[in-house]
């Protein structure tokens, strides 16, 4: 009894392993991990841009992705890290995407709105977010370590801070901007330790303290070139600085926001060491308190709403 479970476990390993060597080399590039998301809130408005580069592991990426999703006319999604993870090395129903998962609890909410009032609308959606992530990561890591292998893998290399960070940004029924980043990580348990928490919650308010034109800029997933200008130590970072004061004196206020958002996209793009996860055009996106999404900058492929 016991060479035969002995025996059909070695069988069943050797097996994977002979599938793994056989499947085409696309079934080990559909984990997509993306790079670089940057926002600049005020009590007025958000802008969000992005790159368009997913990572697809063994030297390929893609340059069409939509990291920037309008859930409805007042809600922006955007995500960084691993966004989806569609390969063969999982079952079917395990596999998953960020903006699909978005979509869906966008929609949970919007059938049971009285749940979580206290968070109000977008930390209920964002909330329900990280949940499900949480739970797609937890269940694919335990079907597929080679599939969490991969992940770490990634993350390591781009250094994310964590497996996924969402970021959720609307109009509250009062028309008040919410923001919340979701950061979404998964670790091995180990034995006698308790699991980490699966994820965190964020919100990023404006302190009542602020002038009214003051401006939070945030960047989520890479933030190596936006902390180099912002130092303000090395020749291009000064030279950088100097061209903004320039804009600033020279535009309308609500064009240089918009103008500096995209444009550290462009910086991180043009300079970041790890070209193979930035790059592809950039989208860019804002929401007034006072209207509706609108888009700056969007590709073709990518859905208005």
């Amino acid at each position: 009894m016991t060479f035969a479970t002995s025996y059909s476990s070695k069988f069943k390993q050797i097996t994977l392993a002979v599938l793994c060597l056989l499947l085409p080399a696309s079934a080990w590039t559909q984990i997509r991990s993306g790079s670089i998301v940057v926002m600049s809130r005020s009590r007025q408005k958000v802008i969000i841009a992005a790159d368009s580069r997913v990572n697809l592991g063994n030297g390929k990426y893609e340059d069409s992705y939509c990291k920037i999703t309008a859930l409805s006319d007042n809600l922006i999604f955007a995500a960084t890290g691993i966004v989806g993870d569609s390969s063969y090395l999982l079952p079917e129903n395990l596999r998953f995407g960020a903006t699909e998962e978005a979509r869906k609890a966008f929609v949970s909410y919007s059938q049971a709105p009285e749940d979580f009032l206290d968070l109000g609308k977008v930390g209920t959606i964002a909330s329900k977010w990280g949940a499900a992530m949480s739970e797609h990561f937890r269940k694919a890591a335990d079907a597929s370590p080679a599939s969490f292998q991969e992940w770490r893998k990634r993350i390591d290399l781009s250094h994310e801070s964590a497996f996924i960070v969402g970021l959720f940004a609307g109009l509250e029924p009062d028309g008040q901007i919410s923001v919340y980043s979701v950061n979404v990580d998964f670790v091995e348990p180990q034995k006698g330790f308790l699991p980490t928490e699966p994820y965190f919650l964020r919100s990023t308010p404006i302190p009542d303290e602020a002038p009214n034109d003051f401006s939070l800029t945030q960047v989520f997933g890479m933030p190596e070139i936006y902390d180099e200008i912002n130092a303000g130590k090395t020749d291009r970072a000064k030279q950088e600085i100097r061209q903004r004061h320039y804009l600033e004196m020279t535009s309308f206020p609500e064009v240089f926001a918009r103008s500096q958002v995209i444009r550290m996209v462009d910086l991180t793009i043009a300079y970041h060491p790890k070209q193979e996860f930035v790059g592809g055009k950039i989208d860019a996106v804002e929401l007034p308190s006072s209207g509706k999404v609108t888009w700056l900058q969007r590709k073709e492929n990518c859905p208005a709403n």
